[in-house]
């Protein structure tokens, strides 16, 4: 790799650092933060590997934002290996393109400072990629194997859609011949003792919780028994506007015959596809479908006529975008509600101090208002949908008197109104949030 671009790979995560660190963080994160605080073999809602990043992070949670420290590191260092993979495949004057476009890509890029599953899933992807690569041009030493099996297993702890490396794991099989794939039993046993190695903690805890978790993410995923047809269409219009028509067109246009450009469509189209076919039963979130926009974007620069002048407009354009919703957070001059999420409950934060103890509506507000104040502020068990609080006892009151936050239309569940409980009192503390004072 010319040094050059080593450097530029450095200074692009050293100012990544330094825009997370001051990048407000947002409810989700602070739910996985809270996790890294309540550490398991994995979650009701995702695998644990998340967790694991902000536990590393915990050293850094007083100054400002930097918790995601490890996260952001993990995910800049995905770009690398895309670099190792892509030297390989299209021409070394477009490899500072790729690492460019890349950086401003919106969930490659920008996105990437928000510490997600995404970030780890993002890093054990194109890792597992670029082993299948390399056994796929055969005589691969027998520690490839165990890596790949290793990398497939951990990716499954970072999100359950690293499934859908199987089909690009099987196609490299089919096109190398299977034989000359796997070489020998003992490097297919290998792969497969380190996959389990890898994955345990998300088996083990499934195993020992009913596969709680596996049956939350089926149904929150293609659980729906009606087709609506705004999922599809919500969906397509999505990928077209993150990725944009200009780079799925280079992409699709790719002649190259070559097994590694093969294999690349293989990691660009199954996930997309695969979502495609979920919108029908489902919502599919924007950036679900995340790990094929870089081979998408590695596809479009092994088209031969690929335009840089066109490539760097678009630049120009992910660029400017960023850059308006960076400056949001200190200007607040966009109409975007997500983008206020992470101060929606400042209100209750001032008077956290005046009820003791006091229990939250949501995971978003206990997590967010827990980070705020640095106190542990559980769900209240029962309220709105199940979670990782409603497995925790610090969410179960004990007390004959407590607090909850809540909004105009909450109601207590009735699980506590059968033991007991009433609400005896309502203070009210803006016109969308209230507090109610609970009595047994």
């Amino acid at each position: 790799m010319h040094k050059d671009l080593i450097l530029f790979w450095w200074i692009a995560l050293f100012i990544k650092i330094i825009v997370a660190t001051f990048l407000p963080l947002f409810n989700d994160e602070a739910y996985y933060w809270i996790w890294s605080h309540h550490l398991q073999l994995s979650y009701y809602d995702h695998p644990p590997f998340i967790a694991w990043l902000y536990y590393l992070g915990q050293p850094f949670e007083n100054f400002y934002n930097l918790v995601r420290l490890p996260a952001i590191i993990l995910g800049h260092c995905s770009l690398w290996i895309w670099l190792i993979i892509a030297k390989d495949i299209i021409d070394k004057k477009y490899l500072t393109w790729f690492l460019v476009l890349s950086l401003f890509m919106p969930f490659i890029g920008p996105a990437s400072l928000i510490a997600t599953p995404d970030l780890p899933l993002l890093f054990f992807w194109p890792l597992s990629l670029l082993f299948i690569l390399k056994i796929s041009k055969g005589q691969a030493p027998w520690y490839y194997y165990s890596l790949l099996g290793l990398s497939l297993g951990l990716g499954f702890c970072s999100k359950y859609t690293m499934v859908l490396t199987a089909p690009i794991f099987f196609a490299a099989g089919y096109m190398t011949g299977i034989k000359k794939f796997m070489q020998n039993f003992r490097n297919a046993m290998n792969l497969t003792l380190f996959f389990i190695l890898g994955s345990l903690p998300v088996f083990w805890w499934n195993f020992m919780n009913e596969f709680a978790s596996f049956r939350f993410q089926v149904n929150h995923g293609i659980g729906a028994k009606n087709w609506n047809p705004e999922w599809t269409l919500t969906y397509l219009i999505a990928q077209m506007l993150i990725v944009t028509p200009l780079i799925i067109f280079y992409a699709l246009k790719t002649q190259q015959k070559q097994t590694s450009v093969k294999l690349i469509k293989w990691a660009a189209w199954v996930p997309l596809c695969f979502f495609l076919f979920t919108s029908f039963k489902g919502r599919v979130e924007a950036n679900w479908p995340i790990m094929a926009h870089p081979a998408v974007l590695l596809l479009a620069f092994t088209y031969k006529e690929v335009s840089i002048l066109k490539l760097k407009w678009l630049l120009f354009f992910w660029m400017s975008l960023f850059a308006s919703i960076y400056i949001h957070f200190f200007f607040n001059y966009l109409p975007i509600e997500k983008l206020a999420e992470y101060k929606l409950y400042k209100p209750i934060e001032k008077v956290v101090d005046n009820y003791h103890p006091l229990y939250a509506r949501t995971f978003q507000m206990a997590s967010q208002m827990s980070f705020q104040t640095k106190k542990f502020i559980y769900k209240l068990k029962g309220m709105n949908r199940i979670d990782f609080f409603d497995h925790l006892e610090g969410s179960q009151p004990t007390q004959r008197v407590f607090y909850v936050a809540v909004t105009n239309d909450d109601r207590l569940p009735e699980e506590w109104q059968l033991i007991g409980y009433k609400i005896t009192e309502t203070i009210k503390i803006d016109k969308q949030f209230e507090i109610w004072k609970v009595e047994k």
